[in-house]
């Protein structure tokens, strides 16, 4: 039987996300934007918190290495220059839209999800290895406002309503672009 338990890391974040190979990135109340250093299969808990330009809200990491932010302008941001050699990137770039964010997740294939401040779920289309930061948006059929949402590694979408009382999953992904986001909902 394997022990688990939780290990105490130094340091405090508002926001936090953890990508397939062990990145974490954060923001805290400060909305300073920060990087685990250190992260090995040996050492799960790292050695160091790195800070990074730049300033936000929610963060989140793709499963395909993409790290992207709600800037402190509530635009989305996500990180270029990132390479095998070069994980950290150099700088953020801001995506198309011109819309307010309060929120964003990513999940399978690098696909993701922001919530506007309208609080409506909005998906990214032409999301692909070459355009890692897609081409539009898509609104997603929820059924309310949603106060946050993240993507399973099944391709879910899970999102919750800002009284925190009902959870929603979005299911039945599909990797087209009808169905992309899904087509059902069930209440949790």
């Amino acid at each position: 039987m394997v022990e688990k338990y939780w290990d105490n890391v130094p340091g405090k974040l508002s926001y936090i996300s953890v990508g397939r190979d062990g990145a974490v990135w954060g923001t805290n109340s400060l909305k300073e934007v920060y990087r685990r250093t250190g992260v090995t299969k040996a050492l799960v808990a790292g050695s160091d918190w790195e800070k990074i330009d730049g300033v936000g809200y929610s963060i989140t990491v793709c499963t395909t290495g993409m790290i992207i932010h709600v800037g402190s302008d509530y635009n989305l941001y996500y990180r270029t220059g990132q390479t095998d050699e070069e994980f950290v990137g150099k700088s953020w770039a801001g995506l198309d839209g011109g819309d307010k964010f309060k929120w964003v997740g990513c999940g399978k294939n690098g696909w993701f999800v922001a919530i506007k401040e309208d609080g409506y779920a909005y998906g990214r289309m032409g999301v692909t290895t070459l355009v890692p930061q897609g081409t539009g948006w898509y609104k997603l059929p929820f059924p309310a406002k949603m106060d946050s949402v993240s993507i399973g590694e099944d391709g879910d979408v899970w999102g919750a309503y800002p009284n925190k009382e009902r959870k929603v999953v979005r299911t039945t992904t599909f990797n087209d672009k009808e169905f992309i986001y899904g087509k059902s909902f069930e209440y949790i």
